[in-house]
C-alpha cells in the first residue's frame, strides 16, 4: 500500500495524490469488501508508476471487491491497526459510530490520524458494537481473530 502521506514528487517517495489522500490515510486493515474496492479503483492510477503492478490486474482486483460488496457503501466500513499497544480503529464521520465509541470504556480519539484507540482486549467488543449501529465490520472481525491469535 502507498504511504499515508501525500506524493512528494521526489523519486522514492511514494504516496497519494491529493484527492485520494483524504479518503485512504485511515484505510488499515481488515476493510470493508466495499472499501477495498474503493482502494483498487483509486490505485488504478498508480499502477504504472509507483506500484509497479498490471493495471488490468488492479481493475480486476476493483471489480471483484464490488461484486463482493453487494452494494454496501464504503462509508459503512471499518478498518484496524493491531499492535502491541493497542488497536486503532478507523471509520469515515458517522454520528452514529461516534456516539457508540463515545459509550466504549478505555477509547481515546486521536484527531491528528482520525482514529480511536482501544485496548486490544476490547476489540471484538468495540466491532460488534459498531455492527450494531449498522457499520461493515465482518473483515476486520476476521483481520482481528487472526493477528490476536497470540493473545488467546
Amino acid at each position: 500500500m502507498l504511504g499515508r502521506r501525500p506524493s512528494s514528487g521526489k523519486e522514492g517517495i511514494i504516496g497519494y495524490n491529493k484527492g485520494d489522500l483524504g479518503a485512504c490515510r485511515t484505510y488499515y486493515y481488515g476493510l470493508s469488501n466495499a472499501q477495498y474496492a474503493d482502494l483498487a479503483r483509486r490505485l488504478v492510477k498508480y499502477t504504472n508508476t509507483q506500484l509497479k503492478v498490471s493495471t488490468e490486474e488492479m481493475e480486476e482486483t476493483a471489480d471483484h471487491f464490488r461484486e463482493l460488496s453487494k452494494g454496501k457503501d464504503r462509508s459503512d466500513g471499518v478498518s484496524i491497526s493491531i499492535n502491541r499497544d493497542g488497536t486503532l480503529i478507523s471509520f469515515r464521520y458517522n454520528y452514529e459510530f461516534i456516539s457508540e465509541m463515545n459509550k466504549q470504556p478505555f477509547r481515546q480519539y486521536d484527531p491528528e490520524t482520525s482514529c480511536w484507540a482501544i485496548p486490544n482486549d476490547q476489540v471484538f467488543n468495540v466491532l460488534e458494537a459498531l455492527k450494531s449501529v449498522g457499520a461493515d465490520v465482518e473483515n476486520s472481525i476476521e483481520y482481528a481473530k487472526e493477528k490476536l491469535k497470540w493473545q488467546r
